[in-house]
């Protein structure tokens, strides 16, 4: 056990930390969120600019110079383009370069998924990660500050431009801000851990996965008493690639896993989420009138849609108003699936899957779930449109669906088109 009385920067990589407690009690606040008490960073080069364009699925880009770039190593394509305007995020993928084929050409092992254009100041630029990185069995003690004191200062462990990173039967207590940030690094595991009580006013997460992090993992971990125990975000790149599966979380004060619009190719599955009321008394950190266990929500989405989710075989036990939201309140969302979730009981709405004027929700299919709700008037599986905008091509069937009034709607289509609802309980 050591006791820390200011922050750690390690410089190594390649190393594995284990069997230990590191105790940060006492260290005061830094002002910044992005001063974690233990953290790796890697570096970035300077960027070089594309000289053409290069189109979603494609694996051969042309630069002005392949100076520094080598490889079987991972670098950043970027541009000035906004992926989602609400937060200001700019697109951004992490590429693997399988070869240098000239001076001014290198193909890439991974395709592009996004459309980066000379006209939007695409360029790529090469980064040199902190490498193989293992923390296990470890404990890591916050300062968490009352309720009064400012939000956002400590971060436990933060891991940036990082690439193979391992966290497996590590507990997080106490910790403000983020118990674990994942800032623009690649393959990272997390498996078998516990975040606990993150209780300043505000934000406060167990694990944020920002800026265009790629293929990161989340297994078999708990978390409790925190703002969102997972969320994806930030203004730089896009997230892809990113699983939450067999979780259990409780006592979220918001949405339990929590994906913003900087994300793509997500996975939330086998989760059981237990909400809990909060009263005045607590330090509700920023909870939500509109509360929900799962959201996706595709507020400003520049690109135009939100295509493809998936949300299956997760629980949810405890207080929260809505259990699965999926609102098109900025962009469109396209073929939505939602199966084999229990929803034990949710006060409103189970599920509700929304559209907005102009931006619709199309193809979605519910299926073989158990929904149960417990607010008077309220409904189990709830698809709402607008006059304008439907909620079209849809199915909902083989459901389970309890209410607790006369009142209550199993099945509630507002504002719809071309549904299908059979089977249902």
């Amino acid at each position: 056990t050591y006791k820390c009385n200011s922050m750690i920067t390690p410089t190594s990589d390649y190393i594995t930390v284990q069997n230990a407690t590191f105790d940060f009690s006492g260290v005061t606040a830094t002002g910044s969120a992005n001063n974690a008490f233990i953290m790796f960073e890697g570096t970035a080069a300077s960027a070089t600019a594309l000289s053409s364009d290069v189109n979603v699925g494609g694996n051969v880009l042309t630069v002005a110079s392949t100076t520094g770039f080598t490889a079987e190593s991972w670098h950043i394509l970027e541009s000035d383009a906004v992926f989602e305007s609400g937060q200001s995020v700019t697109l951004g993928q992490y590429v693997l370069i399988k070869s240098v084929d000239s001076s001014t050409q290198v193909t890439l092992h991974n395709d592009v998924l996004y459309k980066f254009e000379t006209s939007d100041n695409a360029q790529l630029v090469p980064i040199t990660m902190k490498k193989n990185i293992t923390f296990r069995n470890v404990n890591i003690i916050g300062a968490n500050p009352s309720g009064t004191t400012t939000e956002n200062i400590h971060t436990g462990l933060r891991f940036e431009r990082c690439e193979e990173v391992t966290v497996e039967n590590c507990k997080f207590n106490d910790i403000d801000y983020v118990a674990c940030a994942i800032d623009r690094s690649v393959n990272v595991n997390v498996s078998n851990c516990n975040v606990r009580h993150a209780t300043a006013t505000g934000l406060s997460y167990g694990f944020a996965i920002v800026n265009g992090s790629y293929s990161v993992n989340i297994t078999n971990s708990y978390g409790q008493d925190l703002r969102h125990f997972v969320t994806l975000g930030d203004n730089e790149g896009v997230n892809l690639f990113i699983n939450v599966t067999n979780c259990h979380i409780s006592a979220c004060r918001d949405a339990a896993i929590d994906a913003h619009a900087a994300a793509d190719f997500v996975n939330f599955s086998g989760n059981t989420l237990e909400g809990s009321t909060f009263d005045s008394g607590q330090q509700d950190g920023g909870s939500s009138s509109t509360e929900a266990s799962i959201i996706v929500s595709n507020p400003q989405n520049v690109l135009g849609k939100v295509d493809g989710v998936t949300i299956s075989n997760n629980v949810t036990k405890g207080v929260t108003n809505i259990g699965i939201y999926i609102q098109a309140v900025g962009a469109s969302i396209k073929n939505v699936t939602i199966n084999g979730n229990v929803i034990c009981d949710s006060v409103t709405t189970s599920c509700w899957v929304r559209a907005y004027d102009s931006y619709a929700v199309d193809n979605v299919s519910i299926s073989a779930n158990v929904f149960n709700f417990t607010a008077s008037g309220s409904e189990g599986v709830y698809l709402l449109g607008t006059s304008s905008t439907k909620v079209s091509n849809a199915v909902v069937s083989n459901n389970v669906i309890t209410g607790t009034d006369t009142s209550d709607t199993g099945i509630r289509l507002l504002d719809t088109n071309f549904v299908v609802v059979v089977g249902n309980v």
